[in-house]
């Protein structure tokens, strides 16, 4: 059953709990998932690495920006309207925060 379900899933590398799902729903398997997994451990190949490329930018050329807002900030015992705008850098994972309090 493990070899047909397995012919029919296009899907691409093997997840073996709906595999398990699919057995326990379709063919009554009474097994854990665990124990399916080390099943399928035992009797299939493991899948062949994909080869990565890791890309690095230069320093300052790459960040992410984001926007968060605040709608009780406390500023001097007062609550006001805040946003921040977020940035990270790529480069070196280092965040800069600016910070705009609206009363």
């Amino acid at each position: 059953m493990i070899a047909h379900y397995l012919e029919s899933d296009e899907s691409g590398p093997v997840n073996v709990a709906p595999l398990h799902d699919w057995l326990v729903a379709e063919h009554g398997y009474p097994g854990s998932l665990r124990s399916l997994q080390r099943y399928y451990a035992k009797h299939y190949p493991r899948p062949r690495h994909r080869a990565r490329r890791r890309v690095e930018t230069p320093p300052g050329a790459q960040a992410q920006a984001d926007w968060a807002e605040w709608p009780k900030l406390q500023i001097s015992g007062r609550t006001v309207y805040g946003y921040q705008f977020h940035l990270l850098l790529s480069h070196s994972r280092f965040p800069a925060m600016v910070w705009s309090p609206r009363g």
